[in-house]
């Protein structure tokens, strides 16, 4: 049949989800922490700078560093209000697929 693989069980799954054409961004992460939350988010959009005008997160403390991600990419950064799940509802949906 076929060998075994081991699957990693530590670390997170960071997604990021372009609106208007429906791009889904995925990277796995080793921490939360602002510091390699913002590298990743700078690594994945990199390429697509001209298609991803604006970013909106939520208000977890890994995304602290959206001032230096809105600096590097050149892009304006939002925050959804608290509680407000539909604030980012293509990202909260396609996170529950």
């Amino acid at each position: 049949m076929g060998g075994r693989h081991s699957i990693r069980e530590d670390g997170y799954l960071m997604t990021l989800v372009e609106r208007t054409p429906k791009l889904l961004f995925a990277c796995r992460v080793p921490n939360k922490n602002k510091e390699t939350i913002s590298r990743a988010v700078k690594r994945m959009l990199k390429l697509y700078q001209a298609v991803c005008k604006t970013i909106t997160f939520d208000n977890g403390g890994e995304f602290s560093g959206q001032r230096l991600i809105a600096h590097k990419l050149g892009r304006s950064i939002y925050s959804a209000k608290p509680y407000l799940s539909w604030e980012r509802g293509l990202s909260e949906n396609t996170n529950g697929l």
